[in-house]
């Protein structure tokens, strides 16, 4: 078996880095396995594939961007996969959250905590405002289950979150009690938060208070759970979302060598 947990996390529009350094590898190593005869594949991919409405649906088709090549990346990986998946080549597809926790040091969670900290993000409200996080840890015992579980169909898509989805609300309540960080000042609806990204970063001439539509495209999310995981693989998140960002803030600050969150998310190294 192989469990293929590589990416590149750029949420920008680098098409042909995304394709030179994901893509392509990534195509090339599932042509091999076939070749070797590997008899399951395990591959991480993203909730935001698909339509923030169709979430909930792991098997649902994916939804290419212009704006966003690594998600199209990670789309044409599915597609492939999906395409030769058969008896002899199963195929586990695991759509993960956004990865928080322990060891973390660049790509979505930081640039959230960093807009944070700079008063630079709005918090999306209503149906769509919530984070799906999801500790490395708990995703680690997703792909055991994966890798391991018997009798799958020779695909199979599944979601991987945390035990709890919060709110965004919930996450900067947090944030402000734990970590005295400002909360958002305004509340806009899902769709609305594209045209916020661009009159912020206007008005500010502030390269850090624009939003990649790449990155606008973690921020819209529906509740979620994981009810089809836990049935099809046993799959039984321990790690909470208080804890695991507890561990990625610790992270953060430690990475930055001066104990100062603030010093290590405004630095031209981090924003690139």
């Amino acid at each position: 078996m192989i469990c293929h947990a590589a990416g590149w996390p750029s949420l920008e529009t680098h098409q042909q880095q995304s394709r030179q350094h994901y893509l392509e590898p990534s195509i090339d190593l599932i042509n091999r396995a076939i070749e070797w005869r590997i008899k399951r594949f395990v591959n991480l991919s993203s909730i935001t594939v698909t339509r923030p409405a169709q979430r909930n649906d792991p098997l649902s088709e994916g939804k290419p961007r212009r704006h966003a090549s690594m998600i199209n990346c990670l789309i044409a990986v599915e597609n492939f996969l999906q395409a030769h998946a058969s008896e002899q080549f199963s195929v586990v597809n695991l759509r993960c959250g956004i990865y928080s926790g322990k060891q973390l040091s660049l790509g979505v969670l930081p640039a959230l905590l960093s807009r944070i900290s700079n008063k630079a993000l709005p918090q999306v409200s209503g149906r769509y405002g919530y984070l799906p996080l999801v500790d490395g840890r708990d995703i680690a015992q997703a792909f055991t289950r994966a890798a391991l579980a018997p009798a799958l169909p020779s695909y199979e898509s599944i979601n991987i979150l945390g035990p709890e989805v919060p709110s965004q609300a919930d996450i900067y309540n947090f944030l402000q009690r734990e970590f005295k960080q400002a909360k958002p000042v305004i509340k806009l609806p899902a769709g609305l938060l594209p045209l916020y990204s661009i009159f912020t970063s206007i008005m500010r001439h502030n390269q850090q208070a624009f939003l990649p539509r790449g990155f606008t495209d973690f921020l819209i999310n529906p509740s979620m759970d994981n009810k089809k995981s836990a049935q099809m693989l046993g799959y039984n998140p321990e790690i909470h979302w208080t804890a695991s960002l507890q561990d990625s803030w610790l992270a953060l600050n430690n990475h930055s060598q001066a104990g100062s969150l603030s010093k290590f998310i405004n630095t031209s190294e981090f924003n690139q």
